[in-house]
C-alpha cells in the first residue's frame, strides 16, 4: 500500500457536565511494565467517562486508563494527563466545559446468539477536557475526512424517509501505529440527500462537517440517562437514538491529496479488517471451547485432606 495517514477526525463536545465516572485504582499495574502502577479507570466501565449535557442532549466521551507514571526514553516518569483528569473529576454538575476528541471504533465478539457475531459502534474518546475560555453556545461538531463506501435510501416502517445512510471510513492507527479502516453509518437529512449524493458519488475521498444528535423514535420526548455505547436506548414512550448527522464539507479530495486512500488501498484495508474480524470471532469460539476446571458447587469440605491415612493411593 501507498505511505497512508490517519484521516482528520476532531470532534468538539461544549455543553454542561452531567455526570463524571471515573475513579482512582491503585492497585491497576501496567501490562507493558509492572514497576508503573495505579490508575484513573471507569467507575462503571459500561457508561462513558463523562457526560456532558448539549442542549438538552447527552453526549458521552471517553478516555482510556490513565496511569500516575508513564515510561519515557527507558525513565519512568510523572503522567501530566493523569493530573488533568484529577481536575476532571472534581468538575461539578453544570459547570461548563469544552472536549477535545475524536471518532474511534468500540468492537466485541458476541456470543449469545447461536454463533458468535461481531459487533461495534462509533465512540468519542476525548483527549483534553477543559473548563477554561468555553463558548456559551452548546456543540457537538466535528470535520472527519475518509471514503464514501455505500449510499442507501433510509426506509423506516417500509417507507422510504428522504434521508440516505452513508457507509463511510476513516482510517485510524491500531495499538502498533498501523492504518486500519473503521466503519461509521452517517446520516444525511432529506434536504441535502441530492446534493451529497451528486457531489460525494460511492469511491470518493472527502472531508465531511458532522453533527452528533440524539433522536427520539415514538412517544414523548423524555430525559434519558446517557449510556454511550448503546445505539438504542428504549424508554417507556420510544427510545432515542445517537446518530452522526452529515450536515456540510468540502469538494473531494484529489490524489494528490494528503490524506487521499486509493481504491487499491482501499481494497487491500478492507480485507486486512475482515481477516481481523474472522480472526476475533475464531478466538471467541476457542474460548467457548475450553473445559472448565471450576469443579462442582461452591461450598467446600471443611475435611483435612493434607494426610492420607494408609500414606498409599488406594487406587494404585
Amino acid at each position: 500500500m501507498n505511505e497512508l495517514k490517519r484521516s482528520i477526525n476532531k470532534f468538539q463536545i461544549v455543553g454542561t457536565i452531567d455526570e463524571i465516572n471515573l475513579k482512582v485504582d491503585n492497585n491497576v499495574v501496567n501490562k507493558r511494565n509492572s514497576q508503573i502502577k495505579g490508575a484513573i479507570i471507569k467507575c462503571d466501565f459500561k457508561n462513558p467517562s463523562v457526560t456532558i449535557n448539549v442542549n438538552g442532549q447527552i453526549i458521552g466521551v471517553n478516555f482510556y486508563p490513565t496511569y500516575k507514571q508513564v515510561e519515557k526514553d527507558g525513565k519512568i516518569i510523572d503522567n501530566p494527563r493523569y493530573k488533568a483528569l484529577e481536575t476532571i473529576m472534581n468538575y461539578e454538575k453544570g459547570i461548563r466545559v469544552l472536549a477535545n476528541c475524536s471518532l474511534s471504533e468500540n468492537s466485541y465478539v458476541d456470543d449469545k446468539g447461536n454463533e458468535p457475531e461481531f459487533k461495534s459502534f462509533p465512540q468519542l474518546s476525548a483527549f483534553q477536557i477543559t473548563s477554561s475560555n468555553v463558548s456559551d453556545d452548546d456543540t457537538a461538531d466535528g470535520r472527519i475526512s475518509g471514503v464514501v463506501k455505500s449510499i442507501k435510501d433510509e426506509v423506516r416502517n417500509e417507507e422510504e424517509t428522504g434521508r440516505i445512510i452513508v457507509e463511510f471510513y476513516y482510517m485510524i492507527t491500531d495499538g502498533s501505529g498501523d492504518i486500519i479502516a473503521t466503519p461509521i453509518n452517517l446520516i444525511v437529512e432529506s434536504d441535502l440527500a441530492d446534493d451529497f449524493k451528486d457531489m460525494y458519488p460511492i469511491g470518493s475521498n472527502c472531508i465531511l462537517d458532522v453533527e452528533i444528535i440524539n433522536r427520539q423514535v415514538g412517544g414523548n420526548k423524555k430525559k434519558v440517562e446517557g449510556h454511550f455505547g448503546r445505539r438504542e436506548s428504549k424508554v417507556v414512550d420510544g427510545f432515542t437514538v445517537e446518530e452522526f448527522s452529515c450536515f456540510g464539507g468540502d469538494p473531494t479530495l484529489e490524489e494528490e491529496n494528503e490524506y487521499f486512500v486509493s481504491v487499491d488501498d482501499m481494497k487491500e484495508l478492507l480485507k486486512e479488517r475482515k481477516v481481523m474480524i474472522e480472526a476475533k470471532i475464531s478466538e471467541k469460539k476457542s474460548e467457548n471451547k475450553k473445559p472448565t476446571s471450576s469443579g462442582l458447587g461452591t461450598r467446600k469440605s471443611t475435611v483435612d485432606t493434607s494426610t492420607n491415612i494408609d500414606n498409599e493411593n488406594p487406587f494404585a
